[in-house]
């Protein structure tokens, strides 16, 4: 599992799961949320100026090179556009 700092000891882990990819919240070690997508949609994502991704417990925001991590409707921190793509990068290739 990959995992980016969020920030608080929070933390996006990202990890393969069969033909998807699962996005982890996490509080240490704790799951706070999950889900699982694919890396076509993930990239579309990424692709995207400004985008919204997933309905439910975690939902992703992108605006320009930032993405907005919320869990619950509470939102948690962001991480850069740059760094989640190259992270699935490195998952593709495995």
């Amino acid at each position: 599992m990959l995992t980016v700092k969020i920030n608080n000891g929070l933390n996006l882990g990202i990890e393969r799961d069969e033909k998807k990819i699962r996005l982890v919240v996490l509080d240490r070690k704790t799951e706070l949320a999950c889900r699982k997508e694919t890396f076509g949609n993930l990239q579309k994502f990424i692709a995207a100026k400004n985008a919204h991704a997933f309905k439910g417990r975690l939902q992703l925001f992108k605006q320009d090179e930032h993405i907005s991590i919320e869990v619950k409707g509470e939102k948690l921190g962001a991480v850069a556009a740059s760094t989640f793509g190259n992270c699935l990068s490195k998952l593709k290739a495995q």
